[in-house]
């Protein structure tokens, strides 16, 4: 179905998700033969019947929004080999200028003609978006299927895109490429199929992982306005894949013969000491293998801080502790780090199992160092105000000062002093004071004798 038109490297991007891309070589073919084994192409079988009285119209010759189609045993599940039933709702629909529409006109051929049982439709110019529920043939009831939706016959620059599931993934053919206005939709370059489906150089394919449902949008042609004929699968939609048994006894074979490795790889989330780098693990893992995780040093110190690594984690945003359960013959205070790679190590305590490539998550604590505390400027010294006189009855506080000189006591504050005794005004004491005395005494005695004499004489004349 797919390898004459596309090669190996196309069909496992289309059949493989991102992560199971990142796996070795081995686990990769390993995965792509699960996956093409269960998968259900979504097209019509030799017993596929279109049942009216299952089946919604509300006024003949126009599908409504609302409006659906039920087709029974349309495929059956790759995984459990059950017939699938699929109901087609017309969603929504829109006119050539984008304006929303309550119903579009359709030609009896659709489900009166040759497309009778078949979920092809052929309706005027406009875009319709449906939606596919896979049902249950035996009890009716919603299930879930790995799909491969095959569009074909994509021409005349019509176009398709899938709505829901959001992550699916597509093929498409040499004359499809995405719009350029809107890479979700994949769009024809104006070439015509002239076999209806036949060059899947005009295809388009989805996939994605089970579901019970998926809903598309199919565009009309913007250059020529033509009618519109669509549908999913086809004549030359053809998929046979492997019996059950004999696939699984070939797996069970090439696993025995082939042991498949995993690898797991370490990586910081966030700020981490820059000296400290990822572990690199070059244990080949067997399938279920208990990890056995590599622990960086810690605590670290350089010139930010002290650094404590957390642990590891099985997810980026760092919710899911990567650790084993404790057991009641753990002692209280065993930490979460010893206790998982005490179970790694323990082959009666499997930690966490390794069975696929896969990475996991640590992260750093870090304490910051404590800023230097601010240097204080020298202050010039402030001389104390003198210590107040000692009162009477007041115990003197002995302080150690400088020597200052002394100061004449504040009036009122007077101590009484001695008065020196008395000493003879003799001259001979040697005392400066005594001897003024004496010259004083005797310049006025003098005097004294001068004064007298005058007066007398005056006195006899």
């Amino acid at each position: 179905m797919l390898g004459d038109h596309w090669d190996y490297e196309a069909v496992k991007k289309f059949i493989l998700t991102k992560e199971e891309q990142e796996m070795n070589e081995t686990v990769q073919l390993a995965k792509m033969v699960e996956k093409m084994t269960t998968a259900s192409v979504i097209t019509a079988s030799p017993e596929t019947k279109y049942i009216e009285e299952k089946s919604q119209i509300t006024e003949k010759d126009w599908f409504a929004a609302g409006d659906h189609l039920y087709y029974e045993k349309l495929f059956k599940d790759g995984k459990t080999g059950n017939w699938v039933d699929v109901d087609i709702t017309f969603e929504s629909f829109k006119d050539p200028n984008g304006n929303p529409k309550e119903k579009i006109q359709w030609y009896n051929y659709t489900i009166y003609g040759f497309l009778k049982d078949k979920p092809w439709f052929c309706y005027r110019l406009n875009d319709a978006r449906l939606r596919v529920d896979f049902k249950d043939h035996a009890t009716g009831d919603p299930v879930e299927v790995r799909p491969i939706i095959a569009v074909v016959d994509i021409d005349g620059t019509q176009g398709v895109g899938l709505d829901n599931p959001g992550n699916y993934r597509v093929l498409y053919g040499k004359n499809i490429s995405p719009d350029e206005k809107n890479p979700k939709i994949y769009r024809s370059n104006n070439e015509e199929d002239p076999k209806q489906g036949i060059y899947k150089e005009h295809w388009v394919l989805f996939t994605s992982e089970p579901t019970a449902s998926f809903t598309y949008t199919f565009y009309h042609q913007t250059t020529k306005y033509a009618d519109v004929i669509q549908g999913i699968g086809g004549d030359a939609v053809k998929y046979t894949p492997p019996e059950n048994e004999l696939q699984k006894e070939k797996v069970e074979i090439t696993l025995k013969n082939q042991p498949i490795y995993h690898k797991v790889t370490y990586e910081f989330v966030g700020d981490s000491p820059n000296s400290v780098k990822a572990p690199v693990d070059e244990t080949k893992y067997l399938l279920n293998q208990g990890l056995k995780p590599l622990y960086p040093e810690s605590p670290v110190k350089d010139s930010r801080g002290t650094w404590t690594f957390k642990g590891w984690f099985e997810d980026k945003e760092l919710t899911k502790p990567l650790f084993a359960e404790k057991s009641s013959e753990e002692p209280a205070n065993t930490t979460r780090m010893a206790l998982f790679a005490r179970a790694t190590n323990d082959p009666a305590k499997p930690g966490h199992p390794v069975n696929l490539d896969e990475k996991i998550y640590g992260s750093w604590e870090l304490s910051p160092n404590r800023p230097p505390a601010p240097s204080i400027p020298d202050t010039p010294e402030v001389p104390e105000d003198p210590a107040p006189p000692v009162e009477p009855g007041q115990v003197e506080e002995t302080k150690e000062e400088p020597t200052k000189p002394a100061e004449k006591p504040k009036e009122g504050k007077k101590e009484v002093e001695k008065k020196p005794e008395k000493k003879p005004l003799s001259p001979n004491t040697g005392d400066r004071t005594d001897l003024v005395v004496w010259a004083l005494i005797l310049i006025g005695t003098m005097a004294g004798l001068v004064y007298v004499q005058v007066k007398r004489r005056k006195e006899t004349r």
